[in-house]
């Protein structure tokens, strides 16, 4: 048994097994798909004109044509690689708080996993929009040449 124990142990220490350290650039701008930062780069705001684009700053927050949501506050811990913020979201007639996990997904893309929408999909009010199969999770990605939305 013990030797089972000291073979698990090992296999998760081994660094090559171990994940890569992707981190993330809290000053640039992310989106939900990798073609709207062309779009943003060449038409500024006129580019969310898009009801499938949302766009994501730490500093502000998350803005798409119906839907934005004000961070309020953004933690980090430092034994974790992941972000914690509290916002409060506005909708079409709706206001709620909300609070999100923000993670690196890849070298170029973080998680964002909304706790309002990760309850609203298991209680069945939202179908699951995640292509990762985790409840209330969306993939953004980030836009190396931006670092703030320009407006004309």
């Amino acid at each position: 048994m013990k030797a089972i124990l000291v073979a698990a142990l090992g296999l998760i220490a081994s660094p090559t097994l171990a994940q890569p350290e992707f981190t993330v650039d809290q000053s640039k701008v992310y989106v939900t798909t990798p073609e709207t930062c062309q779009a943003l780069e060449k038409d500024g705001a006129d580019a969310l004109s898009d009801a499938n684009v949302s766009v994501m700053t730490f500093a502000g927050g998350i803005r798409s044509l119906e839907h934005s949501c004000e961070f309020f506050d953004v933690k980090t811990h430092a034994t974790n690689r992941s972000f914690f913020a509290s916002a409060v979201c506005e909708g079409l007639d709706e206001i709620y708080p909300d609070t999100f996990a923000i993670t690196p997904y890849d070298d170029k893309t973080i998680q964002v996993v909304s706790s309002y929408d990760a309850m609203m999909q298991v209680s069945g009010t939202y179908e699951p929009t995640s292509p990762i199969g985790n409840p209330g999770a969306i993939l953004y990605h980030r836009c190396d040449n931006l670092s703030e939305i320009p407006v004309d």
